[in-house]
């Protein structure tokens, strides 16, 4: 465990390793504003504590997107059943 500044600036690189996207990927997010940034010399930066909000909201995105599937499978009843394609066998 680290402790840093919440206020800490980071270039994009180094927010994109945060949040394990590429930077070509953070920087498309920077540009459709889903993160706030600013500009210094042509170059993007970000402060931590506005990283750490967009990637606590991704996390539970992601998080609240697979307790649905496995809900709607379980509704399927198909949670714990293997379901082979037609013509397909099990190996």
């Amino acid at each position: 465990m680290s402790l840093r500044p919440l206020n800490l600036k980071l270039t994009t690189q180094s927010a994109a390793n945060i949040l394990g996207v590429p930077r070509p990927f953070l920087i498309r997010l920077l540009e459709l504003n889903r993160i706030p940034h600013h500009m210094e010399a042509f170059k993007h930066f970000l402060f931590l504590d506005d990283l750490l909000v967009y990637k606590a909201e991704r996390d539970r995105a992601r998080h609240e997107a697979i307790r649905q599937l496995a809900m709607d499978d379980r509704q399927a009843g198909t949670y714990d059943r293997v379901i082979l394609p037609e013509g397909g066998r099990d190996e």
